[in-house]
């Protein structure tokens, strides 16, 4: 994780998102998340803004989709770094939060959940095939 000082981390608002593969892979096989198939749910507070980290650290899977949806509604976050450099501001605006991500890339989203509610962090193949869900409750 690259951060300017380690005073300015707060790991309550720095969300590290390790994505790997298991030793076997097929083509439904899913990912690994901060290294499980099921991922424990994360509680995250409205209004409060959070730094995902998201580390895509394997090289069997191309071409997958990361996005935080609310039902089927994908929700929107900012850009803010690709592979630890921090992105220029016309890079670092609001979008839907959904990204594609290559073998060893890394991106940090700044994220602001608006209101109360269950929402997930998904990851799915090229293909639209769900490989990994992580549940996000926001209070």
């Amino acid at each position: 994780i690259v951060v300017d000082a380690l005073a300015s981390y707060d790991p309550s608002t720095n969300i590290v998102l390790l994505v790997t593969t298991p030793r076997r892979l097929s083509d439904d096989a899913g990912v690994l998340l901060n290294g499980t198939l099921t991922p424990p749910m994360r509680e995250l507070r409205a209004g409060v803004k959070y730094r995902f980290r998201l580390l895509n650290l394997h090289n069997s899977r191309p071409g997958m989709f990361l996005k935080i949806v609310r039902e089927s509604t994908v929700l929107s976050w900012r850009p803010i770094a690709k592979d630890g450099m921090d992105l220029p501001p016309d890079q670092a605006t609001v979008r839907p939060a959904i990204q594609q991500m290559g073998n060893g890339e890394t991106y940090d989203f700044e994220f602001i959940a608006a209101a109360a509610g269950e929402l997930r962090f998904d990851i799915t193949s090229g293909k639209g095939i769900l490989l990994v869900s992580m549940p996000l409750r926001v209070r």
